[in-house]
């Protein structure tokens, strides 16, 4: 069976970027649009970065359309409400004028990150939590009912399925949702992420050998890469067999020619940590997969770390090191930051647009390949300005995205032939208004645990927040509950000055239990 699956349909909304014209528009540019964000915070010391990719109108939804009430609408995570508005959007410009009267069966592969509107927002409210019960909140706001909720709203009635593996969450639903097209599980799919964080106008506080850029930039693959910074955004793609779309004439992004998956294991130097043997395998895999040797480039996961990057660098030039030319590499995170559970669909979409438009892409803030690969400059490069080619020939392109936690997925994708050169989709105007809880303890600023709190209560509450656990023991591991270097960076943000100055993402590392954690504080001059 050939594993040729149609790109149809794209919808996105990423910071500086609400649709797929202003996307393409942004990553043929030299602008970042990680923005300044330090008029909507205070001061919060010398380590503290007010950098992030913002979603202006994160808040903002047409609740009508819908079919939801304004008070649903309130309680609804902004996540995905952007992700029901942005999947939408893919399928009118998959040519459905009218999602809700596909004939199809349609399936849908959903992800989204953490649910911080809950969080920071109505667990705060008095007024929410008394009115609403916990699962009439629940239901509105948890990651498990992001795709079934599309799909009822729709009226679909293929595969409905949420996909949640950290930072490659998106791209394994894309993985999935080609699947299950070859398998006849659905005729269209839905496939994407979302991904809000908060405070909406918030940086964050480095920490040194933690993920997170200490200057608010992101160094993909460049020897000044020292971490990344959070973007929000969304993307949804709709694909469709090969040989249906030709037939129903669909304008073609791009097609899928094959994709794997693989785990890392404990084939590494920690959980969080990038494991060097399965990013090659899965890259070798999806390649034999798809029956194509060599790729025009590769957008990689390449979020700016010091140990992720030169680890992805040297996978991927292990696998081409027999290209007679040089591979370009590019990752989209420098334009538009890193939106976690969206980011592989960030990225797939990048591709898309690129080969649509047949342009070999470049990557913001790259001057010179990180000096940890120094033995790949043979066999990679990196653009400054992005190329127009001008051939006739099928381009070729991989995508790669790599979860915290080890789950790797690759997707080898091709340009399609003779497709219109114009990106123009005729769009419903969203009737949009904000919703958003607003008597609570938290805004658009830090939230702050008071300071006169003792340093028990203190980092109870927010080791609570942060990893969603109300009730803590004191043996409770943060790792075992979920938590990663770049929630340990979270904690450092929500704890009072006093405190912050002391305590790093390494005091996480060495003293992981809750009272060995708040012991180490007491002690700590």
């Amino acid at each position: 069976m050939a594993f040729d699956i149609a790109v149809a349909g794209i919808g996105c909304t990423f910071p500086g970027a609400n649709n797929i014209e202003s996307f393409l528009d942004l990553i043929k540019s030299d602008v970042s649009r990680i923005i300044d964000v330090s008029e909507y915070v205070k001061d919060q010391g010398n380590n503290y970065i007010p950098f992030k990719g913002v979603l202006h109108d994160a808040f903002l939804f047409d609740a009508e359309l819908f079919g939801f009430s304004k008070a649903d609408a309130q309680i609804l995570d902004p996540q995905h409400r952007i992700f029901f508005q942005t999947a939408y959007r893919a399928l009118e410009s998959a040519g459905y004028t009218d999602p809700k009267t596909i004939d199809k069966k349609v399936g849908v592969y959903a992800s989204c990150g953490f649910p911080g509107y809950l969080f920071h927002y109505l667990a705060n409210n008095d007024e929410i939590r008394n009115k609403y019960d916990d699962l009439y909140i629940q239901l509105l706001n948890d990651k498990d009912f992001l795709a079934t909720r599309f799909s009822y709203l729709m009226n679909f009635n293929g595969p409905s399925v949420n996909v949640q593996c950290g930072c490659s969450s998106s791209l394994v639903g894309i993985h999935l949702a080609a699947q299950a097209l070859l398998l006849q599980e659905c005729d269209v799919a839905v496939v994407g992420g979302s991904s809000v964080s908060y405070p909406i106008y918030g940086g964050y506080t480095y920490s040194e050998g933690s993920i997170a850029s200490k200057d608010g930039k992101i160094y993909s693959f460049d020897d000044q890469a020292s971490g990344t910074v959070r973007g929000d955004g969304c993307g949804v793609a709709v694909l469709k067999r090969l040989e249906d779309a030709q037939r129903d004439q669909d304008r073609i992004f791009a097609v899928i020619k094959g994709s794997a998956i693989t785990n890392d294991g404990n084939n590494k130097i920690g959980f969080t940590a990038p494991g060097l043997p399965q990013q090659i395998n899965v890259v070798k895999e999806a390649l034999i997969m798809s029956e194509i040797e060599d790729l025009d480039f590769v957008e990689a996961h390449a979020t700016g770390t010091k140990i992720g990057d030169p680890i992805e660098i040297t996978a991927l030039a292990e696998v081409f090191k027999n290209k007679k030319d040089k591979l370009t590499l590019t990752s989209v995170k420098p334009h538009i930051g890193h939106p976690d559970a969206a980011s592989g669909i960030a990225s797939f979409i990048k591709t898309c647009l690129c080969l649509y438009d047949r342009i070999l892409p470049h990557t913001l803030n790259f001057t010179k390949l990180n000096s940890m690969v120094s033995s790949a400059k043979d066999r990679v490069q990196v653009l400054q300005k992005y190329q127009k080619l001008e051939i006739r020939s099928a381009m070729t392109a991989g995508v790669t995205s790599l979860g915290m936690g080890g789950t790797n997925v690759h997707v080898v994708l091709e340009s399609a032939s003779g497709q219109k050169s114009y990106l123009d989709t005729p769009y419903k105007q969203f009737n949009l208004e904000e919703y958003v809880v607003t008597h609570c303890s938290t805004n658009r600023k830090n939230h702050k645990i008071a300071e006169e709190n003792d340093t028990d209560e203190l980092v109870r509450n927010v080791w609570s927040q942060i990893l969603g656990v109300e009730r803590l023991s004191a043996h409770d591991n943060f790792f075992d509950l979920g938590g990663n270097s770049f929630s340990a960076v979270q904690c450092i943000g929500m704890f009072p000055d006093k405190i912050k100055k002391k305590v790093g993402v390494i005091d996480f590392l060495t003293h992981p239990t809750l009272d060995d954690f708040i012991s180490h504080l007491k002690n700590k001059p």
